[in-house]
């Protein structure tokens, strides 16, 4: 299977993969609230106002880290640590699965989806009706 191209024409992407509040983050000036991702696509500045996927909130991002490191600019593929100017108003608004992502550009949500599964020939490992998580 061949992953599908990443086009640059979507905007800023950034995918969560956790939050957590500044003082967890070691470091006020990081921002009230944080989060953990990678970039999908596009990119991200400091002082940059990104929309907070599902919830349709505008998020201000107040600085940034990629591996550790404090910087001014994240690219796609960048691993990110994004210090938040505010915490989202809505409790929970904010978890991991959750995407920041351009303003002008929101993501699209989905109520529904149809996937097409490979299966390994390993019947033991995947049964039928077996919980599983999907990562778009």
């Amino acid at each position: 299977l061949t992953p599908p191209a990443k086009s640059s024409a979507v905007g800023a992407r950034l995918c969560v993969s956790d939050a957590f509040r500044a003082a967890d983050a070691g470091s006020a000036a990081f921002g009230a609230f944080a989060i953990s991702g990678k970039m999908q696509s596009g990119r991200v500045t400091c002082g940059e106002t990104l929309m907070l996927m599902p919830s349709a909130e505008a998020v201000t991002v107040k600085s940034l880290r990629s591996r550790g490191e404090p910087v001014s600019e994240v690219v796609a593929g960048d691993l990110v640590e994004a210090g938040l100017a505010h915490a989202p108003a809505e409790p929970g608004a904010l978890a991991a699965g959750s995407v920041l992502c351009d303003a002008l550009r929101p993501v699209q949500l989905a109520r529904r989806i149809e996937v097409q599964l490979r299966v390994l020939p390993f019947a033991s490992l995947v049964t039928r009706g077996m919980p599983c998580e999907l990562y778009c």
